[in-house]
């Protein structure tokens, strides 16, 4: 039961603010952090997207597929704005 009580008693730390994640303790966990996202974004879907007009057309299919694609970009980049804010 000390357990809970200790607990409720809140953390003896200092308050961090979005500042201290640029300080020189966790700038390579952040940067590490941010290489990763930067990588999965040019390995996902992103990618897949960008390229597949190129995609279809060498493998011969000239028909609305192969330009819907830029398309379905534009509308995927325009939700993510939305879901942003």
């Amino acid at each position: 039961m000390s357990y809970f009580d200790a607990a409720s008693q809140g953390s003896s730390e200092p308050e961090a603010g979005w500042f201290d994640l640029f300080s020189s303790r966790y700038m390579k966990v952040v940067s590490v952090g941010a290489t990763l996202f930067l990588f999965q974004q040019f390995a996902g879907i992103n990618a897949i997207v960008y390229y597949s007009t190129s995609v279809f057309r060498s493998a011969g299919i000239t028909s609305d597929v192969a330009a819907s694609a830029p398309g379905w970009g534009c509308k995927r980049f325009l939700l993510v704005l939305y879901w942003m804010f």
